[in-house]
């Protein structure tokens, strides 16, 4: 799809692993968890994802790829 509508419109995709939002409430202990096994020992928060998106818009070199915005988790 980047090929096909370059250069008019960029396509590419953001991929989040767990991020802070409500559903964690009353799942903190898990949460917590979960982030002491990321190498970058963290849970990502909507503004950081929010952040990788913003990155994307600002960089015109940059289609048909997918960002991995998810702490490490696939290393």
């Amino acid at each position: 799809m980047a090929g096909a509508l370059a250069p008019d419109i960029r396509i590419n995709g953001v991929m989040p692993s767990a991020v802070k939002t409500r559903w964690w409430q009353g799942n903190e202990d898990k949460m917590y968890a979960l982030s002491g096994q990321l190498p970058l020992q963290r849970i990502s928060t909507p503004e950081d994802i929010a952040n990788t998106v913003l990155m994307l818009l600002q960089a015109f070199s940059i289609t048909g790829q997918n960002i991995k915005a998810e702490n490490g988790q696939t290393l």
